[in-house]
């Protein structure tokens, strides 16, 4: 069986976030069905447990190249654009998701249940495919998306649900 490819474009500075993309990552490389690349997980390797600002810009480069070869390689792109504690999606999973956008590679954007943020401004809404707002629909559009049940559904700044009812499956 053929494997769904997907990047995960998050925030990850607070140990909450880490926990979130843990939990995200963990059930991607667990089902045969995904193949995942976390930037953070991908990172360490270069990082060595300094900050981006103690790193050579030769790393930091390899970072910034390597994140945009695997959103080429990637099939969709998973995006936690409501992660931040004050609200406001990272500028990190920005860039990526218009990246991605620009690389014609569709985008699932996910709230959590506990994201301040329940929106996206203009450009973002424009930009994504689809939007979840809890683990379990985040799981089953990636799932659907997989098994090509997964029709994305686009909404408009002004059609932004508030409930969790945002995937829609054939």
């Amino acid at each position: 069986m053929e494997t769904t490819r997907v990047y995960i474009a998050a925030p990850l500075f607070s140990q909450k976030q880490k926990d979130v993309i843990f939990e995200i990552y963990d059930f991607l490389i667990t089902s045969s069905e995904f193949e995942c690349f976390s930037p953070w997980h991908a990172s360490q390797e270069i990082w060595k447990g300094r900050a981006p600002a103690d790193c050579t810009s030769m790393e930091r480069a390899k970072v910034v190249s390597g994140n945009a070869n695997n959103i080429d390689w990637a099939d969709i792109l998973l995006a936690w654009v409501g992660g931040t504690d004050n609200g406001k999606t990272d500028t990190g999973v920005v860039w990526e998701m218009g990246y991605a956008h620009k690389a014609g590679t569709p985008i699932l954007a996910f709230i959590h249940p506990d994201d301040q943020r329940r929106e996206m401004n203009l450009m973002l809404s424009e930009t994504v495919d689809g939007v979840v707002y809890s683990m379990e629909d985040m799981h089953d559009a990636l799932l659907g998306f997989h098994d090509h049940r997964y029709v994305p559904k686009k909404y408009s700044l002004r059609e932004l649900p508030t409930e969790s009812a945002a995937i829609a499956t054939a």
